[in-house]
């Protein structure tokens, strides 16, 4: 798995919403030519509205085929819930840990009320999402796997930046130093 699609942090408000990828498709990059150099991020976060212009309306993009990195701090926050690392985890390649998928969705999606049942305590990636990190071009860019990615404006994607590298960050120094949560 390439550093670009273990680093799909995600920025999201309102919805819940975790990241699809085709497993055929890992090495390459379904994104919108809108790039923000990390030296371009601001500070303050705005919100993202989901807009589920109707793709979205059966089942959400992207809580299926998830593959959330989730840091250690994203891991306690769930356990504390009574949630068991176990059953919510599976290690991946390079020391990194991820949702598990049951049924072609993540863990926590209710299919049927297609909601998720710890939107409120969701792994920061999460929340960041349609804004990804290309670990190759260092710079955040939009997922368009995102039926909504197309509302997130230039500001926005300037706003929430450095919060996703220093979360792709966290991952990487957690991974090599074996400090994961699984």
């Amino acid at each position: 798995m390439g550093l670009d699609s273990v680093f799909k942090t995600h920025y999201g408000e309102g919805k819940p919403t975790y990241h699809r990828r085709n497993p055929a498709d890992r090495r390459t990059s379904d994104t919108k030519d809108t790039h923000i150099s990390i030296e371009e991020c601001q500070e303050t976060v705005s919100p993202f509205v989901c807009n589920h212009d109707g793709s979205c309306e059966e089942v959400r993009l992207c809580c299926t085929e998830t593959e959330m990195t989730l840091t250690r701090e994203d891991a306690k926050r769930i356990e504390t819930l009574g949630y068991r690392k176990e059953d919510f985890l599976v290690r991946v390649m390079a020391g990194y840990c991820e949702l598990k998928n049951v049924d072609g969705h993540c863990y926590f999606y209710d299919p049927d009320t297609k909601v998720c049942r710890i939107y409120e305590n969701r792994p920061e990636g999460c929340k960041y999402y349609p804004i990804i990190y290309d670990a190759r071009k260092r710079k955040c860019i939009l997922d368009t796997d995102c039926p909504s990615s197309v509302t997130v404006t230039r500001e926005e994607i300037k706003k929430v930046c450095h919060r996703v590298r220093q979360l792709v960050e966290t991952l990487q120094q957690e991974a090599a130093h074996g400090e994961s949560p699984c």
